[in-house]
């Protein structure tokens, strides 16, 4: 038996299991369930190396996903935790004057640089 492999049951049924992927199509939650549907295939016996050949994804984040799943279950694993690692150059009151210029149809701005100056002129 490879060390790497980690019997994991998955609780979920097939169909519940497919349901959310469909559900999920096409977000970053996607590959997670792809893996909790290879780990069922493989009746929960699979080694990591196994996985990231058939899914693409790296072995540390399966693992990292592998152990979420079994810490809190699907909610644990269609959780996302990752944030920017530097703040936001924008206040949150520059945020809110950014939507609300956005969200006004009058304004004919035509890009990111345009939108820049028109933020930095009124907060400079």
């Amino acid at each position: 038996m490879d060390s790497k492999i980690k019997i994991i049951n998955v609780a979920e049924s097939e169909r519940e299991v497919e349901n959310l992927l469909r559900k999920h199509a096409g977000t970053l939650f996607a590959p997670r369930i792809k893996m909790l549907i290879q780990i069922k295939k493989y009746s929960g016996e699979i080694t990591l190396d196994s996985l990231h050949g058939i899914l693409k994804v790296s072995e540390n984040t399966l693992s990292t996903w592998r152990t979420s799943y079994l810490s809190g279950g699907i909610i644990e694993l269609l959780s996302h935790k990752k944030t920017g690692h530097r703040p936001s150059v924008f206040s949150p009151e520059e945020h809110a004057f950014i939507e609300k210029t956005l969200i006004n149809s009058s304004s004919n701005i035509a890009g990111y640089k345009e939108l820049l100056l028109i933020v930095n002129k009124k907060y400079s």
